[in-house]
């Protein structure tokens, strides 16, 4: 779900852009505030519900990439090529090759973190025996 700050941030701006648009003729200042603010906080909550929905489906797709790869690794003897992935899981190739370099990236960050981790565990360890 949304954090409740955020919720919050977004109904006040609901609620500001409601103030900016009122015209007299437009019926209920009130009921035109409150339908503004719950049209804003819904917009928001379906907004983050998608979000959530398309992060699923990647995390799905990187998993069924990451599938076809060992299984054409393991049959051909050597990496598939994009073309032979895309095939295989009747993508566009252009899905698999940005599909491919974000796991790249990913996995570059990744091992990154894991370095400087790695690092400063190590720099602790060394205090730890300067004062032994």
């Amino acid at each position: 779900g949304v954090p409740f700050g955020d919720l919050f941030q977004e109904g006040t701006v609901g609620l500001i852009s409601a103030v900016e648009h009122y015209k007299p003729g437009d019926g209920g200042f009130h009921a035109r505030l409150v339908h503004a603010i719950a049209a804003t906080m819904d917009d928001v909550l379906a907004q983050t519900e998608e979000a959530q929905r398309n992060d699923e489906s990647f995390v799905v797709a990187c998993r069924l990439l990451e599938s076809a790869q060992r299984l054409l690794s393991e049959r051909l003897g050597r990496a598939a090529t994009p073309a032979e992935l895309a095939k295989l899981l009747q993508w566009e190739e252009a899905r698999v090759s940005v599909i491919l370099a974000m796991l790249g990236e990913a996995r570059v960050v990744h091992d990154q973190e894991l370095l400087d981790y790695l690092d400063v565990m190590d720099d602790l360890n060394d205090l730890d025996n300067q004062e032994a």
